[in-house]
């Protein structure tokens, strides 16, 4: 009778197996990122139309979404490949929640160290400014402030 050699994985609850496609935990993570962009943006109802405000951070995240799935597909193909740079501004625009969706779902970009600085830089810049629009852009007036003192 032959013995099934073991890989490793099979000794290892299910739950903590890699998992093809988006843990819940990512999602749980989004949710949270979201939270104080979304806020920052729904108190700009009362100068911009609600659809706008909902259909462009959407649309850019989408088409950052499908840029990064284009960079996979090329990089899979051995095309030419967008430049990280471009993927940046498309994140820095507004599609990091695209980005960081597509990362886990198409697995691009998602190890590579260098990457995942700059990309982290960018959502913690969304986060410092929809938070500063909350608090009625008390760190810029603030930093704007200390540059004038600096300068005189």
């Amino acid at each position: 009778m032959r013995r099934k050699i073991s890989t490793g994985s099979d000794s290892q609850p299910s739950r903590f197996r890699p998992r093809r496609g988006v843990s819940v935990y990512a999602y749980v993570a989004l949710f949270l990122l979201l939270v104080l962009p979304i806020y920052a943006i729904t108190r700009l109802g009362a100068w911009i139309d609600w659809r706008l405000l909902v259909a462009v951070p959407v649309a850019v995240s989408i088409c950052t979404f499908l840029i990064y799935r284009s960079d996979k597909r090329r990089a899979e193909a051995g095309d030419w490949r967008i430049p990280e740079f471009t993927l940046h501004v498309a994140e820095l625009a507004g599609g990091w929640p695209g980005a960081f969706l597509a990362q886990r779902i198409v697995r691009h970009k998602i190890s590579k160290t260098s990457y995942q600085l700059v990309f982290w830089a960018i959502v913690l810049i969304h986060q410092l400014v929809a938070l500063d629009s909350v608090i009625g852009w008390r760190l810029t007036h603030g930093a704007l402030r200390f540059i004038k003192v600096q300068a005189a």
